[in-house]
């Protein structure tokens, strides 16, 4: 089912909440009626004014769109009022039209203008080859993919293409610019065999000056991928991505000591698990097997070493790890603060 999902932030309550969204279908123009209270639902077509059902514009019994029978398309305009409560609120909206644009949603406050929308997603079924085949697989069409025919499409040219086209074009400098490193080699020897006066093989970052001569790479520019990271934009090599991509993968443990001068221990541990299962594969819980791991390694450790704060960090933080991948088979990030008092 299509669904609208949506966030609002609102500062008082008992305000209300206008949704204005129109949905293209398919080419015209002519007929317009009523498909229900607060919905306008218009139908451009060819065909004569009245001649279209509305129904047949609605998906079959097995979410079928027949629209490609109909001669045009279709444009609905919906309207809901909603209340909202003081604070955060999350709205869902469902029966959304399948092909929706979600550029013409519009939420307008009729009370208070500092009601404002946080966050808006539009939920639907994403097309892949998988879903296609089964929407069509037991109707009378052949279905080709590249499991059962010897099928590819590529949107780089053959070798005599580009040759054509540098017939055509016959270019005096020649910069190849896309595919991958092999690619834009052959492609610039290419372009030299055919007898192009001026070929520059660059790479991301060198910038090229084309006029006036000589036309060659003149220096480099920052490049790579930038990513928006709330409020920032970094780079995406930043370590807290890398960070970020373990602590979703592994989970992460915090453990907090306390040990006095002779490296005893004054309370029992602190221990936090995040993103890490409750119990193993036989039903053992994973926290009081840590508990055990830390409580051991503490005791096994000889006094002397218990004194030095990273000494015992170090060992905890092996511990830990150890006692959860024999459990759990991954190894999480792990903190051990040692306090001494």
């Amino acid at each position: 089912m299509n669904g609208l999902n949506v966030r609002f932030w609102k500062r008082i309550g008992g305000m209300g909440m206008a949704c204005v969204a129109m949905a293209a279908m398919g080419t015209t123009a002519i007929a317009a009626e009523d498909a229900g209270p607060s919905t306008a639902l218009t139908i451009y077509s060819s065909a004569q004014p009245g001649a279209i059902p509305p129904e047949l514009y609605k998906p079959d019994e097995f979410g079928n769109q027949n629209r490609g029978d109909l001669p045009g398309y279709a444009f609905v305009k919906q309207e809901r009022q909603i209340d909202l409560k003081q604070g955060r609120s999350s709205v869902r909206f469902t029966d959304v039209a399948s092909e929706i644009d979600p550029t013409t949603v519009a939420f307008v406050s009729l009370a208070d203008p500092a009601t404002r929308v946080l966050e808006q997603n539009y939920q639907f079924d994403l097309v892949s080859a998988a879903k296609l085949m089964e929407r069509y697989i037991d109707q009378n069409i052949t279905v080709i993919t590249d499991r059962t025919h010897l099928v590819h499409v590529s949107g780089h040219p053959r070798r005599d293409e580009l040759a054509e086209l540098i017939g055509w074009i016959r270019p005096q400098v020649l910069v190849p610019v896309h595919g991958e490193p092999l690619h834009l080699s052959e492609h610039a020897a290419l372009a030299r065999s055919l007898g192009v006066p001026r070929v520059i093989e660059c790479r991301n970052g060198d910038l090229v000056r084309l006029a006036p001569d000589p036309a060659e790479i003149v220096d480099e520019v920052p490049h790579g991928r930038l990513y928006k990271d709330g409020s920032l934009i970094v780079e995406s090599e930043s370590r807290s991505f890398s960070e970020r991509r373990r602590l979703s993968f592994s989970g992460f443990v915090t453990v907090a000591l306390a040990i006095n001068e002779k490296g005893a221990l004054m309370a029992d541990p602190e221990i936090e698990l995040l993103g890490i299962p409750e119990k193993g594969a036989r039903g053992e819980v994973i926290a009081e097997a840590v508990a055990e791991a830390v409580l051991a390694t503490v005791e096994t450790l000889p006094r002397p070493r218990r004194r030095d704060p990273d000494t015992v960090a170090e060992a905890v933080r092996r511990a830990v790890r150890a006692a959860i991948t024999s459990h759990w088979g991954k190894k999480p990030l792990c903190h051990v603060h040692v306090l001494t008092v």
